[in-house]
């Protein structure tokens, strides 16, 4: 489907999935927001609109708990020319890569890092191998689960598993939810993600892993191809009440549907001191820094 030319714009739409992953092959990106999963999973949470501005595929967004923004374009054409008819329009572009800020004029507008957006990266190797002291605790947290659940399985995700992944959601949820300090008014809408991302497994190549315990369904792990060289972990659930269940999917995962891949993208920590903790005890390669544009004020 053709893709119009600004002032007009379409709904971002399955029929768009082969044009943009076109621009992806040729713009490829380190932020989890460019991921073609991520792009249509959340495209009608963000009402999600696209429209090229220079021959740059641009995404405007319009979610139900933010003012509307756009994400930095795929393109090298008239970047500065872009960036302000964005703004022209919007009061920022929003989730934007260091790389792209790199290219733009900076005096033009004002750049504000934003650190809950920041993407953890990690190398897969690390969390295959789990090697070195850093990595004692997860060691010791997959040694006691082996010991406490000897029988366990891991199976690679598929269709199969969808409707155990969603119960073990709600599981999740129900949890984190008595602890007020957890929850983050983005997990509102995680289900319907998960949901939409689901429905997607005939259009997009989702690589995941579950992990059962005497036949129960126990946790699950679900990423796709960001760049050639880097895997996107959209979803990693286990029962709250297993310990030691995560660190065993996510090194399993890193042996095994990831291997293909040099890094790992965990997304972001969405300012939530709890996530922050988590990721950072894996030990990140480096954050992915993420920031807002805006006009000159």
């Amino acid at each position: 489907m053709q893709i119009p030319t600004y002032p007009e714009f379409k709904h971002l739409e399955l029929d768009d999935v082969k044009i943009v992953k076109e621009y992806l092959l040729r713009y490829p990106k380190n932020i989890c927001e460019f991921s073609l999963a991520n792009l249509f999973t959340w495209r009608s949470i963000g009402n999600a609109q696209i429209t090229l501005i220079n021959d740059n595929l641009c995404f405007l967004m319009t979610p139900e708990f933010e003012p509307c923004f756009f994400l930095e374009p795929l393109g090298e054409h008239k970047i500065q020319e872009t960036v302000q008819q964005c703004l022209d329009m919007t009061e920022k572009m929003a989730h934007v890569s260091e790389a792209f800020i790199k290219v733009i004029d900076k005096a033009k507008f004002t750049v504000t890092p934003v650190p809950e957006n920041f993407d953890y990266i990690y190398q897969r190797q690390d969390l295959a191998d789990l090697k070195g002291r850093r990595f004692d605790s997860k060691r010791n947290h997959i040694n006691k689960f082996k010991r406490m659940y000897p029988n366990y399985v891991c199976q690679d995700f598929d269709q199969s598993h969808f409707s155990e992944a969603l119960k073990l959601f709600d599981i999740w949820h129900q949890e984190k939810s008595k602890k007020l300090d957890q929850i983050h008014p983005m997990f509102g809408f995680q289900r319907k993600i998960i949901e939409e991302a689901l429905s997607l497994f005939g259009y997009i190549n989702f690589l995941g892993r579950v992990i059962y315990i005497d036949n129960r369904f126990c946790g699950f792990i679900i990423g796709s191809e960001l760049n050639s060289k880097m895997i996107d972990v959209h979803f990693f659930y286990g029962h709250p009440e297993i310990p030691g269940v995560y660190q065993l999917l996510l090194n399993d995962a890193s042996k095994t549907v990831f291997s293909d891949y040099d890094f790992l993208n965990l997304e972001e920590d969405l300012g939530l001191k709890s996530l922050q903790q988590a990721k950072l005890s894996y030990a990140p390669q480096y954050l992915e820094h993420k920031y807002e544009i805006r006009k000159q004020t």
